[in-house]
């Protein structure tokens, strides 16, 4: 086996295991109400879109020999891990309630825009996209500790 099939066997298991935590911990009780705004660890859907990052990045033009094999390789060993971890993230599950009636034009035509240029530049868009999640990342761990830190000040007893 070599050492890319055996980085694409374990993500694909990462994602079984992704899946798995995501189906076990459905309507968990021991969860505050504002967690249901994350997710644990990189949803496997956002996984995999994000370890395509090095095929967005050849597809705009870079040569395959500027992007190392190991480096990929160790990329999408870090994208299972995040896939697996306890990172917390956004989930954005909420998102489509909380935009007032006073925006819905706008947000129509950003959701227009954004599928215009994902259909003219699709790689540069895509390989932006993920470089925006994963520098989100962080943010939502920040933000999830916040709340967490802020939920027994919110506790009367």
């Amino acid at each position: 086996m070599t050492d890319r099939s055996l980085a694409a066997l374990l993500f694909a298991v990462a994602a079984a295991l992704r899946l798995a935590r995501f189906n076990v911990a459905i309507d968990d009780p021991s969860k505050p109400a504002w967690a249901a705004n994350f997710f644990t660890g990189i949803p496997a859907p956002a996984g995999a879109i994000t370890v395509l990052l090095p095929i967005y990045i050849v597809e705009l033009g870079i040569p395959k020999s500027a992007v190392p094999v190991m480096l990929v390789l160790v990329y999408t060993l870090a994208i299972g891990a995040l896939m697996v971890s306890r990172l917390p993230t956004f989930a954005g599950k909420r998102m489509g309630r909380s935009v007032g009636p006073e925006y819905v034009v706008l947000v129509l035509v950003g959701a227009a825009l954004f599928v215009g240029l994902l259909a003219a530049y699709t790689w540069l868009v895509m390989a932006v996209g993920t470089l925006v999640y994963l520098a989100a990342l962080p943010f939502g761990w920040r933000w999830y500790r916040r709340l967490a830190r802020a939920e027994p000040e919110r506790d009367p007893t």
